[in-house]
């Protein structure tokens, strides 16, 4: 039942982004390896203010019971501005398909679909640039960087090499976990995530172990309850062939990174400037950005293994 003020472009919108949603989440992967931060939530939160926390120094052992007398020290919590990027996609979409989807005639139950390629387009191009973002950061002058992404946060890192002989990257995979374990870092549950690119994850289910196993089978239990995900966008870095992996502990409590998302996709339509006849203006955008926690000496993030170097 329409509200007050809704006029056919706000429905159309909001009808638009329904549709959607559905659709980019089955294609985005970054996001699946960072928790959204459900506190900070609103249009114009383009600037956030978020708290780092200093470590503490190892706890002790003795056989008496502290008296204050030991050592000890403070959290030393700062505040620090994030600013989170616009990420958007301008498109046009027929009047006359809005107004014949808002006056048509559906039965009982029956779902009124608006069918815009066009806007899906548009949406799917913001998708691929928040995985872009994600996993390879953002430079606005081309040259340094304002957002890093995985690739460029890794803390630590595998150097891999030919994966050519089954079993080969299940090692690195169990190296890069064994790296993160080694800083403190454990997966929730003992589980771990995977990002890897389509051509080595075909190789992977076609590789097949000496017992007759594929491979992917044996990383999927390394990984625990941890998903493996495939991601292009891990493809041809430093402009090389060689491929690259990331590997974080599964974090849904948000310990080590989160995501910043004010503002999900999101669709506007504007008045077009004769009613009935022009072609509506739209956007389709979001605000995201990757928070990463507890940096080391070296401003980087231990949670975040890297392998490169692979090569199929």
């Amino acid at each position: 039942m329409p509200t007050i003020n809704e006029t056919p472009l706000t429905r159309a919108a909001t009808q638009m982004s329904t549709e959607i949603i559905p659709v980019l989440r089955n294609s985005l992967v970054g996001r699946r390896f960072m928790s959204i931060n459900p506190y900070m939530k609103g249009d114009g939160l383009t600037n956030l203010e978020v708290t780092k926390i200093s470590d503490l120094s190892d706890a002790f052992v003795q056989y008496s019971l502290p008296d204050g007398s030991e050592h000890s020290d403070s959290l030393v919590a700062s505040a620090e501005i994030v600013k989170v990027p616009v990420l958007f996609k301008n498109f046009s979409v027929k009047m006359q398909d809005i107004l014949t989807w808002e006056n048509r005639t559906v039965s009982p139950g029956a779902t009124n679909s608006l069918d815009s390629l066009t806007s899906l387009t548009a949406s799917l191009k913001v998708a691929e640039q928040e995985e872009e973002l994600l996993f390879n950061g953002w430079k606005p002058d081309g040259t340094t960087y304002a957002i890093k992404g995985m690739n460029q946060i890794a803390g630590n890192s595998v150097t891999g090499g030919s994966i050519a002989t089954a079993g080969t990257m299940y090692g690195y995979i169990g190296e890069a976990i064994g790296k993160l374990m080694a800083d403190k870092v454990k997966g929730e549950g003992d589980s771990y995530n995977l990002a890897i690119t389509s051509t080595i994850y075909t190789k992977l289910i076609t590789r097949i172990m000496t017992n007759g196993t594929p491979e992917i089978e044996y990383i999927k239990k390394l990984l625990g309850n941890g998903s493996i995900y495939v991601t292009d966008t891990l493809a041809l870095q430093g402009g090389s062939s060689k491929e690259a992996a990331i590997v974080t502990p599964v974090d849904t409590s948000r310990v080590h990174f989160e995501l910043l998302n004010p503002v999900d996709y999101k669709i506007v339509l504007a008045n077009p400037e004769f009613e009935g006849l022009s072609p509506v203006k739209g956007v389709s955008y979001e605000l995201i950005s990757p928070y990463f926690k507890r940096l080391n000496s070296s401003s980087l993030c231990d949670a975040v293994c890297k392998i490169t170097s692979l090569e199929v």
